[in-house]
């Protein structure tokens, strides 16, 4: 399934090699890269502090 699904329109280019490798494993398990990391990658910070939020709430003890 190629069919866009989002307005958003980031390059692959312009984002961290973490980033990208955290998108390429996203890719890999769900087959996608979710909307909301999508819209929170135009800020590294951001989207450090979003999945790190996620990490402690699904993954903590």
């Amino acid at each position: 399934m190629t069919d866009r699904i989002t307005a958003l329109d980031l390059a692959r280019a312009e984002l961290s090699e973490a980033t990208k490798a955290y998108f390429a494993k996203c890719e890999e398990k769900l087959g996608l890269v979710p909307n909301v990391l999508l819209a929170y990658a135009f800020d590294e910070k951001k989207l450090r502090a979003f999945t790190d939020m996620y990490n402690e709430l699904m993954l903590g003890e």
